[in-house]
């Protein structure tokens, strides 16, 4: 469980897991995974890990001081492909995964890894707290994987960009 700091954009802590785990994966492969709004991370174009972020509102009442005070929780739930050697029907995956195991030829410990996982999140948590959004947004602009292709139900987009309050922005087939 996570406790978002008070007055803050929950919407936003998906982008600041994501990019912690792109910096946890970087760090202990020395690749550069991109991120697939909201909540994949790519290697070369393939899923390596993904992130899920389920937020609970606070109690109106929490803290005494009324309506809106308390601090919400959320629960984060982060998968990420260590040590698989292949991937059984793996064709049928839109972005078929590969593991850090396949990117890098190494066997990793996978307490080696929660724990860059669980470092990296801590850091990005400290630049959230401190300056703000802004920053973890503009790291997560540059290592955005532009060009993919995000569905919603049957409707498919390509991702261009996100804008400033972290939300996708992206292009139809028909150009809007």
């Amino acid at each position: 469980v996570y406790h978002l700091p008070p007055k803050s954009d929950a919407g936003q802590l998906g982008l600041v897991v994501a990019l912690a785990v792109a910096d946890a994966v970087a760090s202990l492969t020395g690749l550069a995974p991109r991120l697939k709004w909201p909540n994949d991370i790519l290697l070369e174009g393939r899923k390596v890990a993904g992130i899920l972020v389920e937020i609970a509102p606070a109690a109106p009442n929490a803290g005494g001081g009324g309506e809106g005070s308390g601090v919400g929780k959320a629960i984060l739930g982060i998968g990420v492909n260590i040590n698989q050697e292949r991937f059984d029907d793996s064709e049928g995956f839109a972005y078929p995964p590969p593991s850090l195991h396949l990117a890098t030829g190494r066997t990793l410990e996978v307490g080696r890894v929660a724990a860059a996982v669980s470092s990296a999140l801590s850091q990005s948590e400290q630049i959230w707290r401190q300056d703000g959004f802004a920053p973890i947004l503009e790291e997560c602009r540059k290592r955005l994987a532009a060009g993919v292709t995000v569905r919603r139900g049957e409707q498919e987009a390509e991702l261009v960009g996100l804008a400033s309050s972290g939300a996708a922005q992206v292009r139809s087939a028909d150009g809007t």
